[in-house]
């Protein structure tokens, strides 16, 4: 609801400057031309025409748009167009077949994991048993029957790369490592929310007073209450998340499925300590997921291990790493109240009811 909202607006003012644009170049008012599949016309002489790749093409709209200094979904920046009025609308609401759907169905469309580019090699990440843990030891001689297979090792960043993909999967198992010590950062899963309930409140915001709640419970014929258990929410892809970087002369390419290929690159241009423009994230169907995903995880991952051995690197992450470090939806706790009164004057009728979250 918020970046359709966004995209609306954006196509509105697209469509405006590209008119004016048209209008300068043809010589008629804007008030006189009409748009029909990318093609500008003056009405009433149809010898008068372009198209908006002739106006456009390979080239920057920079127009100014009033931004409302926010980032992700409440991003707004609308320009001075007006959305199209509904009663003008000839694509909105008709059934239109998706082009996408029979590649999908017939298995003939590239996703991210089959992007391929010369001398890329393959990666795979190796994470601890225990979130926290960093590597203290590394055998690197306990892969060396695996051919071209090579260990990364930063910190706390531990992967392997290899020419071919299965190699890179048996390195990754063979790879003898000694973790640090390390509790558990999180509850036992059956103590969770008990772990909840007794957390203490860090903030809290009441919007707004509106009567008085209190006494309204105190003088209620009758009080409903409920309280809902909410787990964590994977927001693991359908598919285990995968990317591609190529990394050289100081600038990357990243291919990727990511929902949000703007802060794919911000996180590449932090990771590698170059400018954002100097990153081309190339977006590429991925399989589904809710909300940011392991998709942008990947690709950070291929970034590091690229310019550490200097090769375009893709790497492809396997299903238990999918679902155990993905990013999760928080767990929590939710309490409703309710209360309700036999009869109430005209001025109070209906039900009183506070609402408290954790």
């Amino acid at each position: 609801q918020e970046g359709g909202k966004q995209m609306r607006m954006a196509a509105a003012e697209a469509r405006r400057v590209l008119v004016d644009m048209a209008a300068e170049k043809l010589g008629v008012p804007a008030g006189q031309l009409t748009v029909k599949d990318g093609v500008v016309s003056a009405t009433g002489d149809a010898s008068k025409k372009t198209s908006y790749a002739d106006l456009i093409g390979g080239k920057f709209f920079n127009v100014h748009l009033d931004w409302n200094g926010k980032y992700g979904n409440p991003l707004y920046a609308p320009g001075k167009a007006k959305p199209k009025d509904p009663k003008d609308y000839t694509i909105v609401g008709k059934p239109i077949p998706r082009a996408d759907i029979a590649g999908k169905v017939f298995a003939q469309a590239d996703f991210a994991i089959d992007i391929k580019v010369p001398g890329m090699v393959h990666g795979r990440m190796i994470r601890p048993a225990i979130a926290g843990a960093v590597p203290v030891k590394v055998d690197e001689s306990s892969i060396k029957g695996i051919p071209g297979a090579k260990v990364v090792w930063d910190k706390g960043f531990l992967g392997v790369v290899a020419d071919r993909e299965w190699d890179a999967i048996k390195a990754a198992r063979a790879l003898k490592v000694e973790w640090s010590n390390a509790s558990p950062p999180f509850p036992d899963q059956s103590a969770l929310y008990d772990h909840i309930r007794k957390a203490p409140t860090r903030k809290r915001d009441v919007g707004k007073h509106i009567g008085d709640v209190d006494a309204a419970f105190k003088t209620a014929a009758k009080v409903i209450e409920a309280e809902y258990e909410w787990p964590f929410q994977s927001h693991a892809r359908m598919g285990p998340g995968c990317a591609l970087v190529d990394f050289k002369d100081g600038h990357a390419t990243c291919w990727s499925g990511t929902q949000k290929s703007h802060f794919v690159q911000m996180g590449v241009a932090a990771i590698l300590g170059i400018p954002k423009e100097q990153v081309h994230v190339i977006w590429t169907t991925g399989p589904g997921s809710y909300g940011r995903s392991d998709a942008d995880d990947a690709a950070a991952d291929a970034a590091v291990l690229a310019k550490a051995v200097g090769k375009p690197v893709r790497v492809q992450y396997m299903r238990d790493q999918g679902t155990a470090w993905d990013p999760k939806a928080p767990a929590s706790i939710h309490t409703a109240r309710a209360a309700l009164e036999k009869f109430l004057p005209a001025e109070r009728r209906g039900s009183v009811a506070t609402f408290l979250n954790r």
